[in-house]
């Protein structure tokens, strides 16, 4: 599967940590389920200051609340993780590369202008 085929090479060199969500509120197999599927992407492209770890928020709150605890388990207590009222859901969405590059809050973020 696509899973192991990316992870398979990162192996040697990572410890490879899998986040997965369940069935929530019993939407597994249903269209819903598979949108947030397809953007739950999103919340691994965190923004991490220091031991701050800056989650943004998709449109579906059970979803918001797995994919925060899933991160605090995955880094540990000394790390304090923050779901932000930033719906990055547009965003994941946009199709038109040219407008989000693909990215989320942590691409974003990238890219600072200076007035010089």
């Amino acid at each position: 599967d696509d899973e192991e085929r990316l992870s398979e090479p990162l192996k040697e060199y990572f410890d490879i940590e899998r986040l997965h969500f369940g069935d929530i509120e019993g939407i597994k197999g249903t269209k819903m389920w598979s949108l947030l599927k397809s953007k739950s992407w999103g919340y691994i492209n965190f923004l991490q200051v220091g031991k701050h770890i800056i989650v943004p928020k998709l449109d579906w709150d059970e979803l918001n609340k797995v994919a925060v605890q899933q991160i605090q388990q995955a880094f540990g207590a000394s790390y304090e993780v923050e779901l932000i009222d930033c719906d990055m859901t547009q965003i994941l969405e946009n199709p038109d590369v040219n407008a989000n590059s693909g990215g989320g809050l942590n691409c974003l973020t990238w890219t600072l202008f200076s007035a010089e």
